[in-house]
């Protein structure tokens, strides 16, 4: 079956414009060659894709990432998990961000490719930063531009950030062949739990579902990304915790244990230490932001 893709925007000046695109993916298989028509950072909010770059490298995109795209990047995409995905893309002017990269990046390729790593893991605040900056959009009739372009500066800083982090040089170097098995490893452990975040999974249940020995798994997947399954675990299940209050989730506790969560109190704990913001306080905000937006078009009535 076709892929359905919906997209809407969100905010667009000469600087750069924000998406949301939903696309409601149904083809485990790859599909026909795209080609990024700039430079874009994507923010994969729910669900998972995964994609295929020049020289087959495999990218999983899943709420624990940004994408990056250069002009001209050419790539081809699957869904091996039913229900799609929600992303969120930022594409920059090409000439202001190069001038940034060269500015903020001395050791940066002088070229038009300032993005050498197709993904990254992406951190809280980003994450926090891009809730913030989506709802402000989609609460306000009219943006203020320069905020929310001096937000989606910052999560471009961070971003390039990201692509400057370097593996402990002190690692043995490992074989291209063992490096691939590796990778591929963290990959099918990372799509497993794109679709099963929610279940309380042990070590064994996740190694046994792809073929692996535990104790392997752990260690290949912790070098390969960076944190270990049971944190990605929680950061999936967190990310879509923010997307559901965003949405008006009032019972929190039952989103807890939906989530996966033994409590309230534990998942609580868990978003107050990534959010630093509780998730009453977060609702509140989006409520008082969506309050403010109907009462700014109700004067708007009145005084027309």
């Amino acid at each position: 079956m076709p892929d359905y893709l919906d997209s809407a925007q969100l905010f667009a000046s000469p600087l750069l414009t924000i998406s949301d695109w939903r696309c409601r993916g149904t083809e485990p298989h790859f599909g026909e060659e795209e080609e990024s028509s700039g430079y874009v950072l994507v923010f994969p909010r729910t669900g998972l894709y995964v994609e295929r770059r020049s020289g087959n490298d495999r990218v999983v995109a899943d709420p624990s990432r940004v994408l990056f795209f250069n002009a001209g990047d050419v790539y081809r995409v699957a869904h091996p998990v039913s229900g799609g995905d929600d992303c969120t893309g930022i594409r920059f002017n090409g000439k202001a961000l190069l001038e940034f990269v060269r500015q903020n990046m001395p050791s940066a390729d002088e070229d038009t490719s300032p993005f050498h790593l197709p993904s990254a893991r992406s951190t809280n605040p980003m994450v926090l930063l891009l809730h913030r900056l989506r709802q402000n959009l989609l609460r306000r009739t009219t943006p203020d531009k320069l905020a929310i372009e001096e937000d989606a500066s910052a999560l471009l800083r961070q971003a390039l950030e990201l692509q400057l982090e370097r593996r402990d040089p002190g690692q043995e170097p490992v074989r291209a062949d063992t490096r691939k098995a590796h990778r591929d490893l963290a990959h099918a452990a990372r799509i497993l739990l794109a679709k099963r975040f929610r279940e309380r999974l042990s070590l064994s249940d996740i190694a046994r579902a792809i073929f692996s020995s535990p104790f392997h798994l752990a260690r290949i997947f912790r070098s390969e990304t960076g944190t270990s399954l049971h944190e990605h675990q929680i950061q999936l299940r967190l990310r879509a915790a923010l997307c559901e209050i965003a949405d008006g989730a009032r019972d929190l506790t039952a989103l807890a244990l939906e989530l996966g969560f033994s409590s309230h109190a534990h998942f609580s704990f868990a978003f107050q230490r990534n959010f630093h913001a509780s998730p009453s306080e977060i609702r509140f905000s989006s409520a008082r932001q969506a309050k403010l937006s109907r009462n700014t078009k109700a004067a708007r009535v009145l005084l027309s």
